[in-house]
């Protein structure tokens, strides 16, 4: 089953494609030139990236706020009198001889009913792998 076509098309589309080649080989297609030649936009580019990047890497470091003069005594006063607003982990974390101020906690007494009733709160919170962990 053959499609259907003109006759002689075949014969001719040689010689009309060649026709229409030959007709616009004086037509260029127009090329679109930059002000600026190539080397240049690479240069310029380049130059960008490095002063962002010297920006970056040599900018001022923000101050540091961690150092406060305090001394052992006002931070145990400041912790006791807020001791409701500190989370656990954190009193556990500085309760320790992290900062070299192990006398925070000296004047607290076992037999008072506060440190019994956070004990026994502490108790009721702690999970097994944590309790675990401690032993």
């Amino acid at each position: 089953m053959a499609f259907p076509s003109r006759e002689g098309y075949f014969q001719q589309l040689q010689e009309s494609v060649l026709e229409r080649i030959a007709a616009g080989a004086g037509e260029q297609a127009p090329v679109r030139r930059s002000i600026f030649p190539l080397r240049y936009r690479l240069a310029a580019a380049s130059v960008v990236i490095l002063v962002v990047a010297a920006l970056f890497l040599f900018r001022p470091a923000a101050p540091h706020t961690d150092s406060v003069a305090l001394t052992a005594e006002e931070v145990h006063q400041y912790v006791s009198r807020n001791i409701d607003e500190f989370d656990l982990d954190l009193l556990l974390k500085f309760a320790g001889n992290d900062l070299g101020h192990s006398g925070w906690f000296e004047d607290a007494s076992l037999e008072d009913p506060e440190m019994k009733e956070f004990m026994d709160e502490l108790l009721d919170d702690i999970d097994l792998e944590t309790l675990e962990e401690l032993l």
